[in-house]
């Protein structure tokens, strides 16, 4: 019951987290260089809107605050992964800063994580949620939420590299199309895919890069039963 409750406070810290991003990033100034972005990389406010994009304050606690005078707790910022402690004083600060935020689901619709893109020079380029109890990196796929109704109907999932990549395909009316978050194709991603599909199709970059990463995940794909393309 404890670990159940753990999870639940999560996901509702996540979901106020989300919605905080999507209305910065719709109404701060200081989002203009996200939306610009978006705007260049050709995503439609349908998409935006679909997807939960959002965008994460330039501060060193200007989310952090915003969550605790909405009532959450220190502890349940530091348990989403949205909160870091600072070494130097122990003050709470935004994990995300700066950044094109990209929601993450589960299959039933619940935010379990974040993936954060850098609009300026900081690095990594791009920043994924710690790992929590609801948020593992190995277990989930970017859009899956979304894609999961044209996997089952197709009987076939597309695997791409990064959630751009994600939502230009459903914008182009292409659905049945989730991404690995960042890491290699896992096992357990394969399970996932196999209880819905038979069928995988990798559709990575042709550099070096992606051609090694499709090589692995073909064999990874193949011991979960699914057939691979």
């Amino acid at each position: 019951r404890a670990a159940r409750e753990r999870r639940e406070l999560i996901y509702r810290v996540n979901k106020f987290a989300q919605r905080y991003y999507r209305q910065f990033l719709l109404g701060a100034s200081q989002a203009q260089c996200g939306r610009d972005y978006l705007d260049k990389r050709g995503m439609s406010p349908e998409s935006q809107e679909g997807f939960g994009l959002g965008f994460s304050p330039n501060g060193w606690d200007v989310f952090v605050s915003a969550a605790l005078a909405k009532g959450i707790s220190s502890k349940a910022l530091l348990e989403a992964g949205l909160a870091l402690k600072a070494d130097s004083d122990g003050q709470l600060r935004d994990r995300f800063r700066n950044r094109v935020m990209f929601p993450i689901f589960d299959v039933y619709g619940n935010v379990i994580g974040f993936g954060g893109r850098n609009m300026d020079s900081s690095h990594p380029k791009y920043l994924n949620s710690s790992e929590t109890p609801v948020f593992s990196k190995r277990m989930n796929l970017y859009g899956i939420n979304l894609a999961l109704s044209d996997i089952r109907n197709q009987g076939c999932a597309v695997i791409v590299e990064g959630y751009m990549d994600v939502i230009s395909a459903h914008q182009g009316g292409v659905k049945n199309v989730v991404a690995s978050l960042g890491t290699a194709l896992t096992h357990e991603q394969g399970r996932l895919l196999s209880r819905y599909c038979r069928k995988v199709i990798l559709c990575y970059d042709a550099d070096p890069a992606g051609r090694n990463a499709a090589m692995k995940g073909i064999d990874v794909m193949r011991s979960a039963g699914l057939e691979v393309r």
